[in-house]
């Protein structure tokens, strides 16, 4: 019986068009996917930027300009492009995500974010493999570790008592190197032990001169040959300044067309 003695009841066709209307909001409901294209496409953008900030410890060797600019603007690009990497492939991997905050797209972070609430629920934790620039940035911190060797920032409490003798001294032992530590802190250690550990700090010194002098020229190194690889292919037939630069005229629909066949992604 209806509530409403006035209220038309509902036909067939009624019915049929609410849920016509229900089938058509589920169709615009965000679908959140990504393809291994996509993800490939991603790390490529990872790797262009990287480019950029090593073609610029080189350019200066033909262009006395000051450059420092670009650098935080790199750095910011490339912590961005990063991010999208790691989201794109959460969402290759199907990880569990919270309810999305919006009908859009969700931007990185935010994919990051639900992902990290839906584990807090229960979801398991997935964790997406690094991006190349996260490869490379591992690997130019590996040469300055390998060079200095461990810290050593967690050393054993000083056995010392303190001068009115009414509690233990609360810092560390010095570090000799070596996995070897003094007796005391440098209040407490004898005069040989902290010689050692200034010898020690000043060889820690060196070693990190040392390491980020072979990091610098390793990243020259790599300047170089990317810089070096863009002016090659520069004039070569679908380079993008070859498109832009043709004599009649910059892209051609046909030459776009012919160019954006490109072999499927593995």
């Amino acid at each position: 019986m209806r509530d409403d003695p006035d209220e038309r009841e509902l036909t067939v066709e009624d019915e049929n068009s609410d849920a016509l209307t229900e089938l058509r909001y589920q169709e615009l409901e965000p679908l959140e996917f990504a393809t291994n294209r996509g993800c490939q496409l991603l790390d490529e953008i990872t790797l262009h930027i990287l480019e950029l900030r090593l073609a610029l410890l080189v350019v200066t060797d033909d262009v006395s300009l000051r450059l420092d600019d670009f650098y935080p603007r790199l750095a910011a690009l490339e912590v961005l492009a990063d991010q999208a990497v790691g989201a794109a492939r959460l969402l290759l991997l199907n990880a569990d995500l919270d309810e999305a905050w919006g009908s859009l797209p969700s931007r990185p972070q935010a994919v990051y974010a639900r992902h990290k609430a839906a584990v807090t629920r229960g979801s398991p934790n997935v964790f997406p493999e690094p991006s190349s620039l996260r490869r490379f940035n591992s690997a130019i911190r590996t040469i300055g570790s390998q060079a200095t060797g461990p810290d050593w920032r967690a050393r054993p409490q000083c056995p010392a008592m303190i001068r009115d003798g009414s509690r233990q001294c609360s810092n560390g032992v010095l570090y000799l190197g070596d996995n070897a530590f003094a007796s005391g802190c440098f209040s407490h250690a004898t005069e040989a032990e902290r010689t050692r550990h200034r010898q020690h700090q000043d060889g820690r010194h060196e070693a990190n001169v040392e390491a980020s002098h072979i990091a610098h020229s390793a990243l020259i190194g790599l300047g170089r040959i990317i810089a070096e690889g863009w002016l090659r292919r520069r004039h070569e037939p679908g380079s993008l300044f070859h498109l832009i630069n043709q004599p009649d005229g910059p892209f051609r629909l046909e030459d776009m067309e012919d160019g954006g066949k490109a072999a499927p992604a593995d």
